[in-house]
């Protein structure tokens, strides 16, 4: 599968808990600061079915009890390893990298 799409993070960032946040956007990523620290990160799933799913991605980029995501800010936008993979639902499996998103060969199945 060669689709690729684009995701860039939202303007400005959220302190985790904040309330009244507006609905998240496709290829917007939200990033969630607690005392002064990336701690997580969510955006819509880009999906690599024809019709989107739309599920939240909430990564983790703090906790170092759960599986955590390492997010970096490039030239281009947001970086995020390692690679996210659902078992179920829509099974995307896509790396992004410098704001691109690069669906893997499994990616749907």
């Amino acid at each position: 599968m060669s689709r690729v799409s684009t995701i860039r993070e939202e303007p400005r960032t959220y302190e985790l808990g904040e309330e009244n946040q507006p609905e998240l956007q496709p290829g917007l990523m939200r990033v969630y600061m607690q005392d002064g620290t990336i701690c997580a990160v969510n955006f819509l799933c880009p999906c690599c079915s024809k019709a989107q799913c739309y599920t939240e991605v909430c990564l983790n980029a703090k906790d170092k009890k759960q599986h955590v995501w390492v997010f970096s800010r490039g030239a281009n936008g947001p970086t995020i390893a390692p690679s996210v993979r659902y078992l179920s639902g829509c099974k995307a499996h896509f790396t992004l990298t410098d704001g691109k998103v690069i669906f893997h060969e499994d990616c749907g199945r």
